[in-house]
């Protein structure tokens, strides 16, 4: 290299799919990225397994202990009152960030190489049924997230652009859809499909609201009638987070007594050690 030249990174080209009427992003894994006047930063990344199952990693945060947790709210609690969880209570201490998975069969855990205790876990919905939110992920005061300095060329970035103001807080959610649903305009939530993919616009019927999702699928899928939505979104600030923080809910599923579940985790967790802390490896 010539004293002075500057190489730039080679732009990953993305691969597009289409099945019927809906058309999606064709890729093993995905960075989510939040762009700003400001700054690029990546917020987790996600990955599909070879039966389908789906992975998602938050690497990409300084601060690395954290506390694992499986939540429950009671079928019976009024929907507009808030609530306060103890993850405390039931939750792992960890001093590293960990892998989220959603098994093919609807098993989900949480886990990391070298930590040789058992993880919170649960069952959600298998990934060959009609779908459902596989995640969602709150990231607050981004000022602590990797920032993109240079994009790797062998990485696909789907990134959510601010152009005029950058959030304090987003939200990632990721919805597993039937393609079929998608087309047929009949996806809970969801409705009012405008046009679909590779970025789809979605337009709720009960506000009018709009949400923009990346469509992804990896190559040569078992499950090819589904695809992962990806959204980010600016949400509120959370009252009294004064520092760079990650709250995460994922696996949501109802129980057989009409409670609802779900595996959580809160990073930086700064308490006392968990009884049930894993040791490393």
């Amino acid at each position: 290299m010539r004293k002075g030249s500057v190489t730039k990174a080679k732009s990953v080209v993305p691969v597009i799919g289409e099945s019927g009427f809906v058309r999606y992003f064709v890729s093993r894994d995905a960075v989510v990225c939040v762009g700003s006047p400001l700054t690029r930063v990546k917020l987790c990344r996600v990955a599909f397994g070879n039966d389908g199952s789906v992975y998602v990693s938050f690497p990409y945060m300084t601060h690395k202990r954290g506390l694992l947790s499986p939540l429950s709210v009671a079928s019976n609690r009024p929907a507009n009152e808030p609530i306060t969880f103890d993850l405390a209570s039931e939750g792992v201490s960890v001093g590293v960030d960990v892998k989220f998975s959603h098994h093919a069969s609807g098993v989900v855990h949480f886990s990391r190489t070298g930590l040789d205790a058992r993880l919170p876990e649960r069952n959600s919905f298998p990934l060959d049924s009609a779908g459902g939110r596989v995640f969602e992920l709150r990231a607050y005061r981004l000022g602590s997230f990797r920032r993109i300095e240079k994009q790797k060329g062998k990485d696909l970035y789907l990134t959510t652009n601010f152009d005029t103001h950058s959030p304090l807080a987003v939200c990632v959610e990721g919805l597993w859809l039937r393609k079929s649903d998608i087309e047929t305009d009949r996806v809970e939530g969801i409705p009012g499909a405008i046009h679909v993919g590779p970025r789809a616009r979605f337009v709720r019927k009960d506000d009018g609201s709009e949400r923009t999702f990346f469509l992804l699928a990896q190559p040569d899928s078992p499950l090819r009638g589904h695809v992962l939505a990806l959204n980010v979104s600016q949400v509120p600030l959370a009252r009294g987070t004064d520092a760079p923080a990650m709250v995460f809910l994922g696996g949501v599923s109802v129980t057989d007594s009409g409670a609802t579940g779900c595996l959580a985790f809160l990073y930086p967790y700064d308490g006392p050690q968990s009884p049930r802390e894993p040791d490393r490896a």
